[in-house]
């Protein structure tokens, strides 16, 4: 029966051709997981609890705090840890922010720490240590806001507010002003970047901004 054989060796000539010098046709795509709608485009496992992250979009990357208090500074394209800064520190950080040239990390101990994008390493530490009272050791509060400013940070401890001047090379921060309000700084933003000026900031405390 000649009509009986004719699909079966057609297929098998169909599959020789394929092998003889055409490529195969690629797989389909894989459906993109998502999460809440949202395509995932990586994922990235760090060995602790993450308690903090933050984007810096002119370095393309991310800083990720996790609880044992390291930093992993993470490419923000791929999701591939460049860096993990272990700070001399239990705890992790209050607050974070990036500078053109620094990762800001804010202690418990009152410092703002200036760490290095690039290698990890704290190149300065400030401190918002309170002026002692006559007979008293002087008091610290722990940090726990900051926002970057053009070329400058501003942080917030207790009721202590520090405005910084940042350099890429030593002495790496200096002191510009400080404020002391008259209760405890709960919010600090910058302003608007239309609007912002060198210094230009806003904190937020019981009974008003």
């Amino acid at each position: 029966n000649v009509a009986g054989w004719s699909e079966p060796m057609l297929a098998v000539k169909r599959a020789f051709s394929r092998g003889s010098g055409s490529a195969a046709p690629a797989p389909p795509p894989k459906p993109s997981a998502t999460l809440g709608g949202l395509e995932i485009l990586f994922r990235t496992r760090l060995d602790e609890c993450l308690v903090d992250v933050v984007h810096s979009p002119e370095r393309g990357v991310l800083a990720a705090a996790t609880a044992d208090g390291a930093i992993a500074i993470v490419d923000a394209t791929d999701g591939q840890v460049k860096v993990v800064a272990e700070l001399d520190e239990e705890e992790p950080p209050n607050a974070m922010a990036f500078t053109p040239e620094f990762l800001l990390h804010c202690g418990e101990d009152g410092c703002v720490r200036l760490v290095a994008v690039d290698n990890g390493t704290v190149v300065h530490s400030h401190s918002m240590t309170e002026a002692a009272e006559e007979g008293k050791r002087p008091r610290c509060r722990a940090v726990d806001g900051v926002v970057p400013l053009d070329g400058a940070f501003v942080a917030a401890a207790g009721c202590l507010v520090h405005a910084c001047r940042v350099h890429a090379a030593a002495p790496f921060c200096e002191l510009e002003h400080v404020l002391r309000a008259e209760a405890h700084v709960d919010a600090i933003c910058a302003a608007p970047a239309r609007e912002a000026t060198r210094w230009s900031y806003a904190f937020a405390l019981k009974g008003g901004v």
